[in-house]
C-alpha cells in the first residue's frame, strides 16, 4: 500500500469539491441535508421543550419555597 502525502490528500479533496455537479446530484444532496436538518431540528425541539418544562419547575419551585 502506497502512502499519500498530506497535499496530495488536499488536491485529491480539492478536486472532488471543484468537480462540476448536475441537477441530480444537487437535488440528492439537498435530500440528505434535509433528512439531516429535520432530524437535528426535531432533537433540538424536544431538547429545548424539556429544557424549558425543567426551567419552568424550577423557578416554580424557588418562588414556592
Amino acid at each position: 500500500m502506497e502512502e499519500i502525502s498530506c497535499r496530495e490528500k488536499y488536491h485529491k479533496k480539492k478536486e472532488k469539491r471543484n468537480k462540476v455537479r448536475t441537477i441530480n446530484d444537487w437535488q440528492r444532496l439537498a435530500s440528505i441535508n434535509r433528512d439531516t436538518y429535520s432530524c437535528e431540528l426535531i432533537e433540538f425541539t424536544l431538547g429545548f421543550i424539556a429544557f424549558s418544562e425543567l426551567t419552568a419547575r424550577h423557578k416554580h419551585f424557588i418562588e414556592n419555597d
